[in-house]
């Protein structure tokens, strides 16, 4: 349940994080094995690039040099041993119509892997949903000035989002995630066939369309 302002409650849809990215991961409708990635075969090259200033490459980008310098400066990884893949999310909210007069709609909060190449994200068993936000919860309150509602309708929104991440956030707290890229192909010098990495997944940007926009993108 939702705890709204007002004395009001509300259920939410959920999905468990760890279970989805399992499924994105091992997903059979997804491109085979290096054809998935954006690292191609070689999963250590997925490392901050300074040659590149492409806003698509985002391992080029402030955010994620920052994070994998917050990653690569833990004890366990200061021996070269153990190796671990910052995989950021793309997290996507919009509103969708239910029927064709658009009286019935709901909000999805969907996620892909930026780990993928841009061929897999466009692909549509590339994303997997958190929740939703549903619309019969969001008040116009009557008597009420419409700036008044506008304030109680940004609540809602904001507790059911709060909700609907709330698990990805306790999966974050358990520590990294072990997985082994089996099948690449022709890995880099460095790649060791088997080699298990540790999957830190971090949240990278929000997109998605606002009434009077047509796209609106926001980088954590």
């Amino acid at each position: 349940m939702v705890e709204l302002s007002g004395n009001k409650a509300s259920e939410v849809t959920r999905h468990d994080p760890a279970s989805s990215i399992f499924s994105l991961l091992t997903s059979k409708d997804l491109p085979l094995s290096d054809k998935r990635y954006i690292f191609g075969a070689s999963p250590d090259s997925f490392s901050p690039q300074t040659s590149c200033t492409s806003r698509k490459d985002i391992t080029s980008s402030r955010w994620f040099n920052k994070t994998f310098l917050k990653y690569s400066s833990l004890p366990m990884y200061q021996e070269g041993t153990r190796k671990f893949i910052c995989v950021p999310i793309i997290l996507f909210i919009d509103e969708t119509h239910l029927n064709r007069q658009g009286t019935a709609t709901i909000c999805p909060v969907s996620y892909t892997l930026r780990i993928f190449n841009e061929a897999t994200k466009k692909n549509p068993h590339a994303w997997r949903h958190l929740g939703f936000i549903p619309k019969d919860v969001v008040r116009a309150v009557i008597g009420n000035t419409h700036k008044e509602n506008k304030r109680l309708k940004l609540a809602d929104v904001h507790a059911h989002s709060r909700a609907i991440l709330e698990p990805l956030i306790e999966f974050q707290s358990k520590g990294p995630y072990q997985w082994v890229f089996n099948n690449l192909h022709s890995g880099g010098a460095n790649d060791v066939p088997g080699q298990e990495y540790d999957l830190f997944f971090s949240v990278a940007y929000i997109i998605g369309d606002i009434k009077g926009h047509i796209f609106s993108y926001y980088e954590i």
